[in-house]
Parts: structure tokens; C-alpha cells; sequence
């Protein structure tokens, strides 16, 4: 005779034998999953942006809250607050030249924005520096080499800035102008000191092209804050943005993935609207990525 744990156990296998249990822990699991799923599909991706690095030797004069014997790793706030009005997460990186420490943030990361800053060194290209060179960082250069070399490699999308364009530039086999106004004839002002969010020229948008996508024109007004420029177009590259005076002003890879501009709309945006929309897209296209990717998996 059954003692009553026995009988109870008994009757537990007789209801998971005709389903009865079965079918509610997977509709339990089930739940769970699209639970999961449905938080997944909501949440923040996760964008690593690099910054300004400024060993103790190039930051002059009176610091606020460092040393003057202390390198220097800082951003603005205007790449942060685009990042995150735009519906995404910022998160920085300081420039430590470790690969296994650059998988891991990079692989962490759903994309890479590659912001603005001091000159690229002309070694990178071929070029001696010219005497029109401003500051530059062979250390940043080599950690944002490796970083989208590692981007590329893991199939993160990538935003560059400005600085950034440049770098893609070079990646990719191309040259830069070491200074638009003394290597070529530029007819407009695309440096100086202005307000940040200040209008200052033009730039035509390629029908078709990612940049025209996302600001659903032809034509948009940027602001401008730089002194060099693509030269030669690197391999593999092509130019999807021009200014009024021909100096190009936005590419884009061929597979969609990665795409970059001269000017700054993360200054812009709060004063000109249409200038989040580069950074919207951008991540709009991870958040779909994502649940394309999160889909399969289940």
C-alpha cells in the first residue's frame, strides 16, 4: 500500500505523463522567454564613444581639477547628451592600447561612434607633417585604429565625426587635405570661432545614400568646425555629402554599416532639430538589427 508521499508522487507523474504539468511549465517558460524578449526589444543599446586624450605636456596654462604632470582622458557633453536623446546609452572609452581590453568593450557595444578632436599624425597616410599640422595624438590614433579595426571585424556599425570621418578616411587607404586653406582652394569658411550650433554652410546629400535617409533631403545647413579634409577617397568608400565648395563632407561603406560626417550635428541638435535625426537613425538601425537577431534566436 502507497504511503500518502508515495501517492504523491505518483499522481505528479501520472499529470506530467498525460501533459498536464508539462504544458504549463512550457506555457510558463514561454512567457518567461517573450518577457525576456520584450525587454530585450526595449532597451537601451549601448553606443562606445571615444574622446579627447591630452598628454600633461599639451594642456597649458590653469586646470581646473588636475595636475599639470597628468594625461588627461575628457568629452564634451553635447556627443552624451545626442547619444541618449536619441534613445541610447553612451558609454566612454579611455584610450588603453589593449587589444583583449578593446574586443571586450567593443563586443559589449551595439555600435561605435568615433567623435572629433585633434589632427590624425600624416605618418598614418604617407604624408610628412605640414606646417599648417595641428595637435595631434599618436596614442588616440592608435587606440581608435584598433578599436575600428575591431568594430569592423565584429560587424558593429560605426558613426564617425568629424575627426572620426578623417580616421575612416585613412583606414581605408585614403589621404587627407593637412589644411583645406593652404593645400587647395576652399571658397567658404569651414573653420574659425562661432557659436557652436551656428549655421555655416551648406552640405548636398546623395539621393539613395544613408545621410539623405536619414534627413529625408537633399540639402541641409551645418555648422563647421575644421581645417582638414578627405583628400583622396579611401578604398571601398563613397562620398554622400558635399559642400558648396566641393569638399566632402559625408561617406559611407558600401554595406550600410558604417557611415560618417565632417560637421557637428551633436552640437546642433538641440537648437536645430533635424540634426538628431543622423544620430536616431543610426541607432534606430541597431534596435532593428537587434530584434532581427533576437527573433532568430528564438
Amino acid at each position: 500500500m502507497n504511503t500518502p508521499k508515495e501517492k504523491r508522487v505518483h499522481l505528479i507523474h501520472d499529470k506530467i505523463q498525460d501533459g498536464g504539468l508539462k504544458t504549463g511549465y512550457n506555457k510558463t517558460m514561454k512567457k518567461d522567454q517573450n518577457e525576456c524578449f520584450h525587454a530585450k526589444k526595449n532597451s537601451h543599446p549601448l553606443i562606445l564613444l571615444t574622446g579627447y586624450y591630452l598628454p600633461g605636456e599639451q594642456w597649458t596654462g590653469k586646470r581646473p581639477c588636475t595636475r599639470s604632470d597628468q594625461d588627461v582622458f575628457l568629452s564634451t557633453m553635447d556627443y552624451p547628451r545626442a547619444i541618449f536623446a536619441a534613445g541610447a546609452y553612451p558609454l566612454f572609452s579611455p584610450p588603453l592600447l589593449d587589444l583583449p581590453f578593446i574586443k571586450r568593450i567593443v563586443s559589449e557595444a551595439d555600435g561605435v561612434l568615433l567623435t572629433g578632436g585633434a589632427d590624425i599624425h600624416p605618418s598614418r597616410y604617407g604624408e610628412e607633417p605640414h606646417i599648417r599640422l595641428g595637435r595631434v595624438s599618436k596614442e588616440r590614433d592608435a587606440f581608435e585604429w584598433a578599436l575600428l579595426d575591431t568594430a569592423l571585424e565584429m560587424k558593429k556599425p560605426v558613426l564617425g565625426i568629424c575627426r572620426g570621418l578623417q580616421l575612416i578616411n585613412i583606414f581605408f587607404g585614403g589621404s587627407l587635405y593637412q589644411d583645406i586653406y593652404f593645400e587647395r582652394t576652399a571658397e567658404i569658411k569651414h573653420s574659425g570661432s562661432r557659436p557652436k550650433d551656428e549655421r555655416a554652410h551648406d552640405v548636398f546629400l546623395q539621393k539613395g545614400s544613408t545621410l539623405f535617409e536619414a534627413y529625408g533631403k537633399e540639402k541641409i545647413s551645418v555648422n563647421s568646425f575644421h581645417h582638414q579634409a578627405v583628400k583622396k577617397l579611401g578604398r571601398d568608400l563613397r562620398d554622400t555629402g558635399l559642400s558648396e565648395d566641393g569638399i566632402i563632407e559625408g561617406i559611407e561603406g558600401e554595406d550600410g554599416r558604417l557611415v560618417a560626417v565632417q560637421w557637428h550635428p551633436e552640437m546642433m541638435f538641440e537648437k536645430e532639430k533635424e540634426q538628431l535625426n543622423l544620430f536616431s537613425f543610426f541607432i534606430r538601425e541597431i534596435v532593428f538589427k537587434n530584434q532581427r537577431r533576437q527573433s532568430h534566436e528564438l
